[in-house]
């Protein structure tokens, strides 16, 4: 029961490290609750190994150790520290505290695993093993401790950049802001654009700081001339309440056409596509009423990109297909162009999606000739098959 209690205290504790103190040592090695249960789930079969090998009459006192270590450990993580004091810390040093804390508390929680281990396998908890048994079977288990949190952590490093780059290129500077944080506990040496991801976090922090206050001047008083600022800087942080609450007056002014197509936007990032829709479709027929004013042409090209998002989304291929089109016809731009071969890599049409590839990169070889040229190696694993046969780059029926 003791035991028991002592497990719940280290887990709140772990849990109190990246819940409230976002900039602690433990939310830097802990990371988040899924990346330290993994490495927590990792290292138990080791933790039992060690059980297992060790005389019966030391198996209590053993635990007992390591509950009071990975307590004590728990307890240090709770310094409020910055996550530059980290930086001198490469990934691998992170990865190593970061195993033996799940090493303690798996030793902590060993006697009841150990039970639950014996009951399966049906196995006398005097039986001995032989001394190469114990050998392998450590081996192992201290591979799977090793190896499994090590891809984890690869996996989320991919997953935290990849979101990063959207982020900032959506300029939404919030969600670049969480996304950099985590990207940097789990690699606190990568850069980005040569800075260290570390100095990127803290300029971000700086720039929503800087962008709350401006709001907060702004106070509840709503002026015309300061709308359209305010609804951006919503955007940036991701308060879309709040810049739906100032849109909602200008859908039927004269600014109806880019409220209905900002409108259209926080849909999208809300995953509400089938609104979206109807959002981008009226933007659309608003701007293509305007084609005197000099923000139709990106008024259409927004509302285009945004209508055939949505159909991919909501599963309507064909229309999704026909909108990327006029979208290319309206505005031939690299990006266009890769935006349109990503639809027909989805769709495993690996011709179509080659062409509009290459053509991206032939219109911007600076900044899309790296991301064409691995999206052409991808579908040359995942598209030719064993005889690097092409997939029909025929229309879906």
């Amino acid at each position: 029961m003791i035991n028991l209690l002592l497990n719940i205290l280290i887990l709140s504790l772990s849990g109190l490290c990246i819940a409230t103190l976002p900039e602690s040592v433990g939310a830097i090695v802990f990371v988040s609750l899924d990346h330290f249960l993994v490495t927590l789930i990792a290292a138990c079969p080791l933790a039992i190994s060690i059980l297992i090998a060790l005389p019966v009459q030391y198996r209590k006192w053993w635990t007992r150790l390591l509950t009071l270590l990975a307590l004590a450990v728990s307890f240090c993580m709770m310094s409020k520290l910055s996550v530059s004091t980290a930086n001198e810390l490469n990934q691998i040093s992170l990865m190593i505290v970061k195993i033996l804390i799940a090493f303690l508390l798996a030793g902590s929680l060993g006697m009841n695993l150990l039970r639950i281990w014996e009951q399966i396998k049906s196995q006398s908890i005097h039986h001995e093993n032989s001394p190469l048994d114990l050998k392998i079977q450590l081996g192992v288990c201290l591979l799977a401790a090793t190896l499994i949190p090590l891809t984890h952590t690869q996996f989320l490093v991919n997953y935290h950049h990849s979101q990063f780059d959207e982020a900032m290129n959506h300029q939404r500077i919030e969600k670049a802001r969480i996304n950099a944080r985590d990207w940097s506990r789990l690699a606190p040496q990568a850069k980005w654009n040569s800075l260290k991801v570390t100095t990127v976090y803290r300029d971000l922090q700086k720039q929503c700081h800087a962008l709350k206050q401006q709001l907060s001047h702004f106070g509840s008083e709503v002026h015309s001339d300061h709308t359209g600022a305010r609804i951006q800087m919503h955007l940036h942080l991701d308060q879309h309440e709040d810049a739906i609450e100032l849109i909602q007056p200008l859908l039927n002014s004269s600014q109806a056409a880019l409220a209905w197509d900002t409108y259209g936007l926080i849909l999208q990032r809300e995953e509400k596509w089938e609104e979206s829709l109807d959002a981008y479709s009226i933007a659309l027929k608003l701007w293509q009423n305007k084609a005197e004013n000099p923000q139709a042409l990106a008024g259409q090209t927004s509302a285009y990109r945004g209508i055939a998002l949505a159909e991919k989304k909501i599963g309507k291929t064909a229309q999704a297909e026909v909108a990327y089109q006029n979208l290319i016809t309206l505005a031939p731009t690299a990006e266009n162009h890769f935006l349109l071969a990503r639809f027909y890599e989805e769709k495993q049409r690996s011709e179509l999606a080659m062409k509009h590839a290459q053509q991206a990169a032939a219109l911007a070889p600076g900044q899309f000739a790296e991301p064409a040229e691995k999206l052409i190696e991808m579908m040359k694993s995942s598209h030719f098959g064993c005889f690097r046969i092409y997939r029909s780059s025929l229309p879906e029926a």
